[in-house]
């Protein structure tokens, strides 16, 4: 039996309600994890301390603490956090999020029947900050070919979903450490750019929660000369032609300038629902 090591990182943001809802999804999956890599990105707020020793508690050995003296951000964490893992298969998991119970099961299945293939996604059902309200479904491209067009113009995973095999992400030197929050569309770039294989589920395996806060950031000059400097950065290492590059910024920065309600509701009616830029 092929064992699953989940990846997870927290930091001071978030919330300890959150964390244990999304906990409590992972000890409901079909196929079961064998352990839960937790990288504490920084200092955490106390209630989010006793949460985590709360779990601790409950999982023991399954649940494997790594600390992060400062806060390292995403990319760094989660690079170590896979060292730490000690298992070929691993899942990627957000401390905010619900994984639906067959997630596991159909993501390993996959990997295990097509063993040219390094990584996995899927689909995810977005819901408002209470995870009461459905708002949309993020559908990401199928195919490796249809994966690597979508990459030029957007991430081609949705992070949360992604199961991937240990090996091959080392091979490629793990996440990007230079791109900011573009941590996710870097990894993706970098398994194309090695021609090694990503194939996405065309079903959703998680419920994503969303909020006004997530907007705020991604948007103002800030998060746009942010999102040019990585833009540049993927042209650069060959990623992007420079009409990906000028098309990129053309259509991203309307929507980066915009007040965060109104930003918020363009994410809700039109792009999570229709994919576009």
């Amino acid at each position: 039996m092929e064992k699953i090591s989940v990846l997870m990182s927290i930091y001071n943001k978030e919330k300890k309600e959150y964390f244990r809802q999304s906990i409590e999804s992972l000890l409901k999956q079909e196929y079961p994890f064998d352990e839960i890599v937790l990288v504490i990105d920084g200092p955490l707020p106390k209630d989010l301390y006793e949460e985590i020793e709360t779990q601790k508690s409950l999982l023991k050995d399954k649940l494997v603490l790594v600390k992060n003296k400062e806060n390292l951000g995403l990319a760094k964490s989660l690079n170590i956090g896979i060292r730490y893992c000690k298992n070929e298969y691993i899942a990627r998991m957000d401390t905010d999020d619900i994984s639906l119970p067959y997630r596991f099961r159909i993501q390993l299945d996959f990997l295990k029947k097509n063993p040219g293939y390094s990584l996995v996604g899927a689909w995810y059902d977005i819901y408002d900050e209470n995870m009461k309200n459905y708002i949309s479904t993020r559908k990401v491209p199928e195919t490796f070919e249809e994966i690597k067009k979508f990459a030029k113009k957007r991430t081609p995973i949705n992070h949360p979903t992604i199961m991937f095999k240990k090996s091959d992400i080392l091979k490629i030197g793990g996440y990007p450490e230079n791109v900011g929050r573009f941590e996710d569309w870097g990894l993706a770039l970098k398994l194309i750019k090695n021609n090694m294989l990503i194939y996405n589920i065309p079903i959703s395996v998680l419920h994503f929660r969303s909020s006004i806060e997530q907007m705020l950031r991604r948007g103002g000059i800030p998060y746009l000369i942010e999102e040019m400097s990585v833009l540049y950065k993927f042209k650069e290492a060959g990623f992007f032609s420079n009409l990906d590059f000028y098309r990129n910024i053309l259509v991203r920065t309307p929507i980066r300038v915009l007040p965060k309600s109104i930003r918020y509701e363009i994410y809700k009616r039109f792009i999570w629902k229709n994919d576009i830029f």
